[in-house]
């Protein structure tokens, strides 16, 4: 993991977040941001992504809008996964 923290509201409480990668896919003109809550599920440490839009200083998590888009994180995911890094921007 990281050490980049971030403070995100979830679960209707301001909760602390690790942000595992931060990239972007160029064929859909968005960045992504994988993190997690470091929460356990089937043994595993649970991890979302979520498209992060900049709005002024503030940054903005919102859902994947496309199948097409998941296809490609999963793989992003598993890479980061694999490597225990970040992945490199394509």
């Amino acid at each position: 993991m990281t050490d980049k923290k971030i403070t995100v509201w979830h679960d209707d409480k301001e909760q602390e977040a690790e942000i595992i990668s931060v990239f972007e896919i160029p064929e859909f003109g968005k960045e992504y941001v994988v993190y997690t809550f470091n929460e356990m599920r089937n043994d595993s440490i649970k991890v979302l992504v979520s498209t992060l839009r900049r709005e002024g200083d503030n940054y903005i998590f919102e859902n994947i809008a496309t199948e097409e888009e998941w296809k490609i994180l999963k793989e992003k995911i598993k890479e980061v996964a694999q490597k225990g890094k970040e992945v490199e921007n394509e």
